[in-house]
């Protein structure tokens, strides 16, 4: 078990090492803005309390999705945007 837990931080490493050799200028990195995200989850987490779910119920959903919003971010690369899926 130690051994392979060795090699997955081996590699990990040469990748981080060759990550920094590119220098952070080549990595392309899109765009969240926090404010207008965070007014995203909020009013999620608004209409989870008018739903009638509990706080810690509303927040779990929230975590979610901020995840969600990260991950597609990440995943896309592109900018966020709030109205992205919306009816137009």
């Amino acid at each position: 078990m130690g051994r392979k837990h060795r090699h997955y931080s081996e590699e990990f490493q040469a990748k981080a090492e060759r990550l920094a050799a590119a220098g952070a200028e080549s990595i392309a990195v899109p765009e969240l803005d926090a404010e207008v995200a965070f007014g995203v989850i909020a009013a999620h987490y608004a209409r989870k309390r008018v739903a009638g779910k509990s706080p810690m119920n509303a927040l779990g959903h929230c975590t979610r999705q901020a995840l969600s919003i990260v991950w597609g971010v990440w995943r896309n690369g592109q900018d966020f945007d709030p109205n992205w899926g919306l009816e137009a």
